[in-house]
């Protein structure tokens, strides 16, 4: 798009590994009658429906946000640590 800034890259420094620590993951089925079956599933179909939905606006208020012309100008002004060059 004319107009977008390409994004800087910033420098990579190498990170020091961290000595892992053991990890223990123990899964349990989860024993449920046919009724409680049905009831679980409609609780988290309706978490992800909102979940979606809320993530929907989300997005659409920052590609609004992103577009604005106040978004533009704060984008323009020296990032910390750039010098600015006066005439």
């Amino acid at each position: 798009m004319p107009g977008q800034r390409q994004k800087q890259q910033k420098p990579k420094h190498p990170k020091e590994k961290r000595p892992t620590t053991p990890t223990f993951l123990l899964e349990l089925p989860l024993v449920v009658d046919p009724g409680q079956a049905t009831r679980l599933r409609a609780h988290l179909e309706a978490a992800r429906q909102l979940y979606n939905a809320i993530l929907s606006q989300g997005q659409k208020c920052l590609r609004r946000m992103r577009a604005g012309a106040a978004w533009q100008a704060a984008r323009d002004l020296p990032q910390h640590g750039e010098l600015s060059v006066s005439p």
